[in-house]
């Protein structure tokens, strides 16, 4: 594998350098990536805490243990105290313990009535009929429930104008940041014009078997699925959208063939067709890998606004995938985790020598939507089938 990186015209790995900001290695020579976030963020770093990255800095996320770069939409956590979360009916008492980002502010409520419990009031007319919204939270036992056994030990139920998608939909979605796992349950608005309520009751569970659970990292967000934590403090709190990009590349992708490789993991929910781009700045010349809403990656070489190569796979999009698109002159390829998908298409033209200028996360400069987890991303002059099934195999 080494042998094969060192081939790389271009090669994007999720590298912190000492001033916070990625680099592409061009050549030999590091180049930074074009990158916009206008609000701090948070990230688990290399030592598995929850930490704040400042306002336009990139984040490198070492949720999975190994590095990636981290880009997320534009999303607000309505729970204004999210390490204590919002009770409907408060415990008796609580107590602290040290929580993900390693501070003591984790709580550890001590029930004294099954009805207590967080919740979320929604006023009538936020939200039209049919949003979805997820609420999130890190748990850690510190002694097993033994009474009322639900998923992440809080029991989502007694909704106002709020439906689950599935009966106890609530799953875990990361494990072990600094002792806590993570959870995420989605609702759905049944009626836009009136007032909603979220309940998320702990009395019921951890009051019946005299155990001890912490809590922390509350958040509840118009979304259908979890980003990453949004830490507020008596005020609702909005993370902006970051975007990343890189032009002046043609003197990169100067071959009349070459590989376009990821490895990557997207939202295991998405609403929208998120695109790895290189193009010509246009609409009309470009190589993408195109992870589309459906459940579909694939691979798309148009060439002249005609396309002239288009390969699909179907993926799970919650675990992390290596792909490669080969593009040639009547010679396209599609490699996903070391295997080609279907036959090699032996039609069609490729953008011309040194066109391919730009990489773009999203559709383009106007329509920069991208969200994922992104461990590499290199291009290729060309390979070979062996070489690809290498570099693609997990």
């Amino acid at each position: 594998m080494s042998n094969l990186l060192e081939k790389a015209s271009i090669l994007i790995t999720p590298t912190a350098y000492s001033d916070g900001i990625i680099h592409a290695v061009k050549g030999g020579a590091p180049a930074d990536l074009d990158f916009t976030r206008g609000s701090a963020g948070t990230r688990v770093n290399a030592q598995g805490l929850i930490e704040n990255v400042a306002s336009g800095l990139p984040r490198i996320d070492y949720t999975d243990g190994v590095g990636s770069i981290l880009l997320e939409p534009q999303s607000t956590n309505l729970v204004i105290n999210s390490a204590e979360g919002f009770y409907g009916n408060p415990p008796a008492s609580s107590t602290n313990t040290i929580s993900p980002d390693g501070t003591n502010n984790a709580y550890i409520p001590i029930p004294n009535s099954t009805s207590d419990r967080y919740q979320q009031s929604i006023p009538a007319g936020t939200y039209a009929t049919g949003q979805k919204l997820t609420y999130s939270w890190y748990r850690k036992r510190i002694s097993t429930p033994t009474g009322v056994s639900v998923t992440g030990d809080l029991n989502i139920q007694i909704l106002v104008n709020l439906t689950e998608l599935e009966v106890n939909n609530a799953r875990q979605i990361q494990s072990d940041i600094n002792g806590f796992d993570r959870f995420e349950a989605v609702v759905q608005v049944i009626d836009g014009s009136l007032s909603s309520i979220f309940r998320a009751y702990f009395g019921s569970v951890i009051g019946a078997g005299n155990s001890s659970v912490a809590y922390w990292g509350h958040q509840f967000e118009p979304l259908d699925y979890a980003t990453s934590y949004i830490p507020t403090s008596g005020t609702v709190q909005t993370r902006l959208k970051e975007t990343a990009s890189r032009s002046g590349l043609s003197d990169l992708i100067n071959s009349p063939e070459g590989v376009f490789y990821t490895e990557i993991k997207m939202p295991s929910s998405i609403v929208y067709n998120y695109w790895l781009k290189l193009s010509d700045g246009t609409n009309q010349n470009y190589i993408a890998i195109v992870f589309e809403e459906t459940g579909t990656t694939t691979g798309r070489t148009t060439t002249g606004g005609v396309t002239q190569s288009y390969q699909q796979h179907t993926s799970d999009y919650s675990i992390y995938q290596k792909i490669a698109i080969s593009w040639k002159l009547n010679e396209f390829k599609m490699f996903v985790n070391g295997v080609q998908i279907g036959s090699t298409d032996t039609s069609g033209l490729v953008p011309s020598v040194g066109s391919l200028s730009q990489l773009q996360f999203g559709y383009n400069i106007n329509n920069p939507k991208f969200d994922g987890n992104v461990k590499g991303l290199a291009v290729y002059p060309s390979l070979t089938d062996e070489e690809l099934t290498c570099l693609t195999t997990i």
